[in-house]
């Protein structure tokens, strides 16, 4: 009943042992049994039932995993059995790309497994603009004209602010001056790395690349007057657009490219493309790749009012006759990457 962690089981050795076990006994194993099943008893019996179940054989003697990780072997995650190699290895391009990990934060959405959810239901997650935001109703014009919106609708995620500074070694001031999209990409990466089951010590000083679709916006010169004084030796790098990727890069130690995209729209598709790219090309051997936008304030419903390109009753119909035009929406995701 002692739990696998007591014996020092990593995810490193995880791989190995799922890779046996796969090996032994002709199963395709989930990459999450031993944190589900996490001692022994309780994996022997969630395998008896699988065994049973596919009426296999036992195996007559498994084979015993030695394999000496003193010298930080890292595993690869393309093909279970050959999950961990050191270094030093010379790859082999298979032309193919792997998705290890997600995360996201989106409306009505605090995790990928949320998300799928109200995709599969259909729900709408459109709502007018939350009254923590800024004060929507003083901008508002059913006929819009100069400085003003025809609509309030949008996709808001909730606790835009929301962050564990302590945990990101970040004070208070740090933490009150930084665009909240430097905050919410660290949550995600966070995430990302835990849904692909690493430990930050395992990933540190590794090549892996940072390819964030993302840019700029008007945080700071909206709340300046309200920060503490003590936020405003950090000003400028709490919120230029490089930092967004660059604060991962830096709190994991990462030492492969760390780079913000900005091509409008397709920002987010365009630094997941750079990042495969140079997965494949063997730059990287990991990619955190993805994008992040959040709306401060009306600066982009006013704008985007101005053209009349918004929907105003808050609905997309997309290549349908009833198109009025778009809905402004926001949110943060990240995939983690591997030949």
């Amino acid at each position: 009943d002692t739990d696998f962690s007591e014996y020092g089981v990593d995810s490193i050795l995880m791989m190995k042992i799922l890779n046996e076990i796969e090996t032994a006994f002709g199963l395709t194993v989930e990459p999450t049994a031993l944190v589900n099943y996490p001692n022994i008893r309780l994996l022997a019996a969630h395998l008896q039932a699988q065994v049973g179940a596919r009426g296999l054989p036992a195996p007559e003697k498994p084979s015993v995993v030695k394999e000496d990780y003193s010298k930080g072997a890292f595993p690869t995650l393309s093909k279970r059995k050959r999950r961990v190699k050191g270094w030093g290895a010379a790859p082999v391009p298979s032309g193919k790309v792997a998705i290890i990990g997600m995360s996201c934060r989106l409306p009505g959405s605090e995790n990928v497994e949320a998300f799928w959810e109200h995709l599969r239901s259909g729900t709408d997650l459109i709502t007018d603009t939350p009254p923590e935001r800024w004060e929507a109703a003083a901008y508002y014009a059913a006929s819009g004209g100069a400085d003003k919106t025809y609509t309030t609708k949008g996709g808001f995620i909730s606790g835009a602010g929301w962050f564990d500074a302590q945990y990101f070694g970040v004070s208070d001031a740090d933490a009150l001056g930084m665009d909240p999209q430097q905050r919410l990409t660290l949550e995600l990466a966070r995430a990302l790395w835990a849904h692909a089951g690493y430990r930050k010590e395992e990933i540190q000083g590794s090549a892996t690349g940072v390819y964030l679709g993302a840019k700029d916006n008007n945080y700071v010169k909206n709340h300046y007057h309200l920060l503490p004084e003590a936020a405003y030796q950090h000003t400028i790098v709490n919120n230029i657009s490089n930092m967004i990727a660059a604060r991962v890069s830096d709190f994991y130690h990462l030492t492969g490219p760390s780079q913000i995209i900005d091509t409008a729209c397709s920002s987010s598709l365009v630094a997941i493309h750079q990042a495969c790219e140079d997965v494949l090309l063997g730059k990287v051997p990991l990619a955190i790749a993805g994008g992040i936008s959040l709306m401060v304030d009306a600066f982009s419903h006013i704008g985007f009012s101005q053209a009349q390109v918004l929907s105003r009753e808050g609905k997309s119909y997309v290549f349908d006759e009833r198109a009025q035009g778009f809905v402004l929406g926001e949110g943060g995701g990240l995939v983690l990457l591997k030949e």
